[in-house]
């Protein structure tokens, strides 16, 4: 449950810093793409391996438990299979890393302050993207979170 923790906060924290930076329009300088990538880079093989390893037990066929903590445990399991799919959902492969390359590529190409301007079909990017961002933060990671935590509780509970 730690390491859930500490990504969920992850999450919460690089998003937040992304829509902050939105909002007051300005363009995440490099020093906050960089952090960005840091962020990704530093818990990527945790969050790689309480993925994997949630998704591997929920398939597992071998009953380690009896039946009604088996059941809580699968759902654990589903829970936290399902909050990794809640933050993959804008975008593939990451909404998280293809911000960053979005960004990076208008860095480059010169051309980051049209990323402000409403295009001739009248929507604007960057509002769009916050509002994706407010979804994530406010409802979908927050939920799913959630949902760990019942189930959590419920594995807890059938275990005693």
């Amino acid at each position: 449950m730690r390491d859930i923790e500490e990504i969920h906060t992850d999450y919460i924290t690089a998003f937040i810093k992304i829509r902050s930076s939105l909002k007051d329009k300005k363009v995440p300088n490099n020093e906050l793409l960089d952090f960005l990538e840091d962020r990704r880079h530093e818990l990527a093989a945790k969050r790689n391996i309480v993925k994997t390893l949630a998704a591997e037990l929920e398939r597992a066929e071998r009953r380690m438990v009896r039946n009604g903590a088996w059941i809580s445990f699968k759902a654990f399991c589903e829970a936290i299979v399902e909050y990794f799919e809640a933050s993959d959902n804008i975008g593939s492969p990451s909404w998280y890393t293809q911000f960053i390359h979005f960004m990076k590529t208008y860095r480059l190409a010169g051309i980051e302050d049209s990323f402000f301007d409403s295009n001739p079909f009248g929507n604007d990017p960057r509002t769009d993207i916050i509002s994706h961002i407010n979804i994530i933060v406010e409802e979908r990671l927050p939920k799913k979170l959630n949902k760990i935590h019942t189930h959590y509780s419920e594995l807890r509970s059938a275990l005693l």
